[in-house]
């Protein structure tokens, strides 16, 4: 067999033993296909299924990447795409039914990894062109594909994209280091921002680290001049590779810099706080474990641990530039200025180390070192190294170790067992199936980690998401088949709720394609985050509002005409008896159209609290002085850790609602007249509470250990239904003459217009719009800082809006003068 065909059979070998070996896994631990458990947990489970289903909807041509009002209450998706959706695996997600994706997910998942180990072993055998030992190739290719990242970041699905294009391009700055290529880099580079551009940022960042390691390893006595020509050489064919990705990439920064996470906080990068223990890398690597902030987890095999560490203790082996490389990554680990840089320079609260494959992949290329080494093996340094492994690793645990003698015996166990292994194969490796056998028992090694964390800690086999897909699809096709005018629902319990009433799963309109007031992307619109707020919908962290009630007199004003929820709630009206996965459809009799024509009374709204900045909004638009919102007299009891708070409301057609804003965020149970009770103050609760009462009395009650009524404002109001009806009814009459409202389309005509008159629009304001009245530039107001009030002219008014994704003419401009510098280089270079 000639050297490029071993070569070939080795990386295809890579490449099938992978799937193999996940396969396995599926069968044995109940995985769908075969069973019923899936990788789907935590933001997958809340959000990425959601995306997966608006992906399919975009295809079929209901929705759209670019501008769409499924977006909370409108906004640009493009970030969406680019950071959940641009994986080229994505689309399989468009050829099965939504009942299918717990099963693609995990597919995607063993095509990913099995990517991964197919490039690592391309880079391997690049790297360390030695063709008689295959063995080590596939070994530590499936070390990285299987590794503790890839099943810890399952759910993170979009991620391990990065995973596999690392190699890539590592394989393609070691080549231009060589002088053999400069057109790979660009390619790699381009290709990993347009698959996920959060990956490919840690990538690049790993990229100059990589250069400046092989630069030294092949290029040692060059002179300063060279030096510096060929760093400026690199540092073009990486931009380069960035303007290749610009039709994606630049309109999706500019995404997120007009949101609240946008803000890159270079801050951080000054505070040079060191977290944890060098040796907690170490301290961690055994079956099962999890990272945590200062303690990383970066398990891919004991062989391959043991080869790292014979390398540090070889003789006759350069270790120079693996010192260099291992005592970066325990900085990456630690030290919080390349902790920031490799989380992409923004505060990390979850999933730590996301780059943790870069550091595995440091260790496996460490180990390579030793194993392609030329010289001939001494079969005692492997022992050696495991026996130093097992010596050092009690002092992982040294304040410790009476609380943790049964694990630090047995890793140090599991380290002496690694060395012997190594040094069995490397003195018998000329024996027939030697490899054969030390392949199994690494194989077994990586799948025994996998199968622990996967059944105990990053699996689910919760199955729901099909048939309330169903369920969905059915109740929003009811509402839309019988109503097709333009108005936005919302829902009072979505598809995960928690025993406590809390849930993140707000991206139901993005799945079925229709306008609400919910949302929970990586890049949400900071002016529609605070007007919800204001209106009391309570933002949660960076991502979205909590939207799990309905609030009678903001949904009106919102537009919101029909309400899926399990209860009643007074004022609004049942639509019929039919239930979607437990909820009715209710309809609200109030809810104001997305477009009316008013005239301004220029009242700034006071948001001391939601019901007073509602009150003020009514009165800017209808220029009545009537609140629609009064407070309630109460009292309250403080007895032990509970709080009761008593209602007195008076007689009328009201609907009660109650918001106790805290000073601080522990959580207490909230007991809501003894028809419901809830989790509140902290992550995931509600501000805004609906109070269902049947007399002129009610009560509320909070409970929680040390509770402090002083912590507390007390806000109590109802609302009068007979007056918001009455300012409904004044701003209905004033509807346009024509409205259509699409996904970056807007079209309203006004006939008969005066001057001083406005045109309200349910739509919030974006960087994107252009607005335009009869042809002409538009003068607008923003309604609470976030909804468009158009300046009418005496006459016939044309209103049209139109919505551009900004910086995307521009990427495709750079992306093609980029894509013309490549092929200028390919032929130049031939």
């Amino acid at each position: 067999m000639s050297l490029v065909h071993r070569k070939n059979f080795i990386s295809l070998f890579s490449l099938l033993t992978c799937p193999s070996l996940v396969l396995l896994l599926f069968v044995c631990d109940g995985f769908q296909p075969f069973g019923l458990r899936s990788l789907i947990t935590a933001d997958a489970n809340f959000q990425y299924l959601d995306f997966y289903a608006y992906y399919k909807e975009v295809l079929s041509g209901n929705n759209s990447f670019l501008y769409s009002f499924s977006k909370t209450l409108g906004g640009n998706c493009i970030s969406v795409f680019s950071y959940y959706l641009a994986s080229p695996f994505t689309i399989l997600y468009a050829l099965f039914p939504q009942s299918s994706y717990y099963a693609v997910f995990n597919i995607i998942y063993l095509l990913k990894v099995s990517l991964a180990a197919f490039t690592m072993s391309l880079f391997l055998q690049y790297r360390f062109p030695n063709d008689k030992k295959g063995i080590y190739t596939v070994l530590l290719s499936l070390s990285y594909a299987l590794s503790q990242y890839t099943i810890a970041q399952s759910s993170n699905s979009m991620w391990l994209d990065g995973v596999y294009m690392l190699p890539v391009l590592m394989m393609q700055i070691t080549r231009f280091v060589r002088r053999k290529s400069a057109t790979g880099i660009p390619v790699a580079v381009g290709l990993s921002i347009l698959f996920n551009w959060y990956s490919a940022g840690m990538n690049c960042f790993f990229a100059f680290i990589w250069y400046i390691h092989e630069y030294i390893e092949f290029n040692a006595k060059r002179d300063v001049q060279s030096i510096l020509k060929d760093l400026t050489e690199f540092c073009g064919l990486m931009l380069l590779g960035v303007g290749l990705s610009a039709v994606l990439f630049l309109p999706t920064i500019l995404a997120f810099g007009s949101g609240n996470r946008g803000g890159l906080q270079f801050s951080l990068l000054i505070e040079p706080d060191f977290y944890g223990n060098i040796l907690s890398g170490l301290k961690n690597y055994y079956y099962g474990t999890v990272s945590s902030i200062g303690s990383p987890v970066l398990y891919c095999g004991l062989i391959p641990l043991v080869a790292c560490i014979s390398h540090l203790v070889s003789k006759n082996v350069h270790k120079g530039g693996s010192i260099f490389l291992l005592v970066f990554m325990i900085l990456m680990l630690h030290w919080n200025p390349l902790m920031m840089t490799f989380s992409l320079i923004k505060s990390v609260t979850s999933y730590w180390y996301r780059y943790g494959y870069i550091c595995i992949f440091i260790i496996l290329f460490s180990a390579g070192k030793y194993c392609y080494a030329d010289e001939e093996a001494d079969w005692k340094i492997p022992l050696l190294g495991g026996v130093l492994l097992a010596l050092i690793y009690p002092f992982c645990w040294i304040n410790h170790i009476s609380d943790h003698l049964g694990l630090i015996f047995r890793n140090m166990g599991t380290f002496l067992l690694g060395g012997v292994l190594l040094s069995m194969y490397v003195k018998y490796s000329g024996k027939r199936h030697a490899g054969t056998v030390l392949l199994l028992l690494c194989s077994a090694d990586l799948l025994y980690n996998v199968h622990i964390l996967a059944a105990e800690t990053y699996s689910t086999t919760d199955n729901s998401y099909g048939q309330y897909a169903a369920e969905a699809q059915k109740g929003i096709s009811a509402v839309q088949s019988s109503d097709t005018g333009n108005y936005r629902i919302s829902e009072t319990s979505t598809r995960l709720m928690y025993d406590d009433g809390m849930t993140s799963a707000y991206n139901d309109a993005m799945a079925y394609s229709y306008r609400s007031i919910s949302g929970y992307t990586s890049s949400p619109d900071d002016n529609q985050r605070n007007f919800l707020a204001n209106l009391g919908y309570r933002k949660n962290g960076e991502n979205y509002n909590i939207t799990n009630t309905s609030i009678i007199g903001a949904d009106s004003l919102l537009g919101v005409k029909y309400v899926f929820s399990p209860y009643d709630i007074k004022g609004l009206e049942r639509v019929s008896d039919d239930t979607y996965n437990g909820k009715y459809i209710y309809r609200n009799p109030y809810v104001l159209p997305m477009s009316f024509v008013y005239t301004d009374h220029f009242l700034a709204p006071d948001d001391a609290d939601p019901f007073v900045y509602q009150n003020d909004l009514y009165k800017q638009l209808t220029g009545r002085s009537e609140n629609i919102y009064e407070p309630v007299k109460y009292s309250y009891t403080h007895s032990g850790d509970t709080i009761t708070i008593s209602l007195q409301i008076p007689d009328g057609n009201f609907a009660l609602y109650g918001n106790l804003p805290s000073k601080n965020r522990s959580r207490v149970t909230l007991d809501v007249n003894d028809a419901y009770s809830m989790g509140y103050v902290g992550w995931g609760s509600q501000s805004v509470f609906y109070i269902p009462y049947e007399r002129n009395t009610a009560k509320a009650s909070l409970t929680a250990e040390d509770i402090d009524p002083e912590n507390y404002t007390m806000q109590f109001y109802v609302l009068d239904l007979d007056l918001l009806e009455e300012y409904s009814s004044q701003l209905r009459a004033h509807f346009p003459d024509s409205e259509r409202i699409e996904n970056g389309r807007v079209s309203i005509t006004v006939n008969d217009g005066r001057e001083g008159e406005k045109l309200f629009l349910s739509v919030p304001f974006d960087q994107g719009w252009e607005v335009t009245v009869n042809g002409q530039q538009a003068e607008y107001q923003l309604i609470g800082d976030c909804m468009y009030s158009i300046s009418l002219s005496e006459g016939k008014n044309d209103i049209t809006m139109k919505s551009h994704v900004p910086g995307l003419i521009t990427g495709m401009i750079i992306t093609v003068y980029s894509l013309f510098i490549l092929v200028y280089l390919c032929i130049r270079m031939k």
